[in-house]
């Protein structure tokens, strides 16, 4: 029993503790006031100020310009500064008076009325403007457009018209890059620029023949036949005589192979061309993709590969090349037997 009194006791001394806390949490959200009143105080501080706008901040009509400083802030085509449309009764710049003309009908604005201007709908044609030589315009008035021979660069290329086979586009002047097959002369010499036949194609062969350490010459583990057949390059060269994209598929007819070569017998394409010229030498050039995207020297006329010496030859309709060496003798320590890694190829348009 005496233990029922004391828990007892504390149960009510709990309660009393629990009461007096949420007295005491309930006073703290009602900071200043009445514990037991529940109206709302809906009174402003006296200390706050209402925030009325000032006319310097007050632009009706969205111009940049405020009530203080436009002299129509109901309309946004008048402030000042506006440009001003003269003899219509209007004050847009807000300088006080709208601006007069002699003659009324100015409609382009630019200071000169119709019985002066040349083209009253254009505002920078009018008798003060400059005139751009030989464009076809008469921008001054003076009755034809200026003409120059010499001194003039309209497209801003560094060329002048004297030299400039097209002073109207800065992607045309001499030696400008020049874009093949397009009809259009950017280098200014007088033609466009072509590579291949443009577009009659190309037919032609290769053959690859191929030995590794054989015992003898004439013994090849591959010797292998392509037939080529090209068409105009649609990558540009402009070191080129003749670009085609050339797609070459092997052909099994009279073709032998080891499985070193196996993974020849498909069809490729690949862009040649070739240059009578490259470096001083006529050279047939391959153009690499990724990473590089580039032409670069393939076959040099005249270079010696081992025991061979390699040949490019072309000429405005046929062409003809080879590469590598035939039937090397090596007797070293890595290398013993009769070597052959050689290209051979032709055609024409």
């Amino acid at each position: 029993m005496k233990y029922h009194f004391l828990v007892l006791g504390l149960i009510l001394a709990l309660s009393a503790c629990q009461v007096g806390l949420t007295t005491n949490i309930d006073k703290k959200l009602d900071v200043g006031g009445d514990e037991n009143d529940t109206s709302v105080d809906n009174s402003q501080p006296s200390s706050e100020v209402s925030a009325e706008p000032s006319d310097d901040s007050v632009d009706g009509d969205g111009d940049g310009f405020s009530v203080n400083q436009d002299c129509d802030d109901a309309n946004a085509s008048i402030y000042p500064g506006a440009p001003e449309i003269s003899n219509d009764g209007i004050d847009q710049d807000c300088d006080g008076v709208d601006q007069t003309t002699s003659d009324p009908n100015d409609v382009d604005n630019d200071g000169y009325p119709a019985s002066q201007d040349c083209n009253d709908y254009n505002p920078d044609i009018n008798p003060g403007a400059t005139d751009i030589p030989n464009n076809g315009i008469d921008e001054d008035c003076s009755g034809s457009d200026e003409t120059s021979s010499s001194g003039t660069d309209v497209d801003g290329d560094g060329y002048d018209s004297s030299s400039d086979c097209n002073d109207y586009d800065a992607s045309i002047y001499p030696g400008a890059y020049e874009v093949p097959n397009n009809g259009i002369d950017e280098d200014c010499n007088g033609s466009d620029y072509t590579t291949g036949s443009g577009g009659s194609g190309y037919i032609g062969w290769e053959s690859f023949t191929f030995a590794a350490g054989a015992s003898g010459p004439y013994n090849y583990e591959c010797d292998m036949n392509f037939n080529v057949v090209g068409t105009t390059s649609s990558v540009p060269c402009s070191f080129c005589d003749y670009a085609f994209d050339m797609t070459i598929t092997y052909n099994a007819n009279g073709s032998t192979m080891s499985s070193n070569c196996a993974g020849l017998a498909t069809t490729q394409t690949f862009n040649y061309g070739f240059s009578s010229n490259y470096n001083g030498a006529a050279t047939l050039l391959l153009y690499t993709g990724s990473p590089y995207y580039e032409w670069g020297p393939w076959i040099t006329n005249g270079n010696l590969s081992i025991n061979h010496t390699d040949s490019v030859n072309l000429s405005s309709s046929s062409f003809s090349y080879n590469y590598g060496y035939m039937d090397a003798y090596f007797n070293s320590y890595y290398y013993f037997g009769y070597y052959t890694y050689y290209f051979n190829g032709g055609g024409s348009q």
